[in-house]
């Protein structure tokens, strides 16, 4: 299995093929989330079961991301560093993308 974020109310055809890939469970289960555990996020945690995210949950939701990649840069190294950081960021500006060309969309992701 694995997290991702992708669109639940196709309100314009331009985006029925938003799909972000975030991580496997494993990967998720081994280094997201014990990292959201020690900063004390909230909404990355939930990443992992799935929760819808609108335009207005975004200021949150760069919040703890912003905070995910500096943790992830300070305190992991190696592949899975960059796969974090890769992902993370990937996840963050598709998100603003889309939410800026659209206010109404629904994401989920989980």
């Amino acid at each position: 299995m694995s997290v991702a974020a992708f669109v639940i109310n196709e309100c314009d055809a331009n985006n029925t093929n938003f799909y972000v890939p975030i991580a496997t469970e494993e990967f998720f289960e081994k280094y997201w989330k014990p990292a959201a555990e020690e900063l004390g996020l909230i909404w990355i945690p939930l990443f992992q079961f799935g929760l819808d995210i609108t335009a207005e949950d975004m200021e949150s939701v760069n919040t703890e991301l912003d905070a995910l990649q500096e943790w992830t840069g300070k305190y992991m190294s190696g592949d899975p560093k960059e796969h974090l950081l890769t992902r993370a960021n990937l996840l963050q500006t598709k998100l603003n993308t889309i939410f800026a060309a659209q206010k109404d969309i629904r994401i989920c992701i989980g």
